[in-house]
């Protein structure tokens, strides 16, 4: 009997897949546990780890862009205005990326939040979340 196992760590990892031959239950168990162990962890939210990034006064734009480009290999698809601004410098502390990304983009909800999304290949999509403006259009 073969025993086919797919684990997805988060969603930006790839699918791991891997087939077990005639295995019990703590032999597939041992697999799972040595094939995770081979995945990089660097996005994984740890515990004990905090990121730390410098907002500067400026384009928020360009402070995304610089802390993609300091702490991950992401890049920006950018669906909202380029008109807004950091009023002062600020640091932002998370646990990850995604995180700290949430952190930042937070406060920005005129003329709609403004949300990100992190696809697979490397792009994370800014766009604004028009939701809300549905919602009002059909009461």
């Amino acid at each position: 009997m073969i025993y086919r196992l797919i684990l997805t760590l988060c969603a930006c990892c790839e699918l791991l897949n891997f087939q077990v031959a005639h295995a019990t239950s703590s032999e597939i168990v041992d697999a799972v546990h040595k094939t995770a162990s081979k995945i990089s962890t660097e996005h994984i939210p740890q515990s004990d780890t905090v990121i730390h990034f410098t907002l500067h006064k400026g384009a928020l734009k360009q402070n995304l862009q610089r802390l993609l480009d300091e702490h991950s290999e992401q890049h920006i698809f950018w669906e909202v205005s380029e008109h807004h601004k950091i009023a002062i410098d600020v640091e932002v502390t998370a646990f990850n990326i995604y995180q700290l990304v949430n952190e930042i983009i937070s406060p920005y909800k005129q003329p709609s939040q403004i949300k990100a999304k992190f696809y697979g290949n490397k792009i994370v999509r800014f766009y604004y979340d028009d939701s809300d403006s549905l919602m009002k259009l059909t009461r």
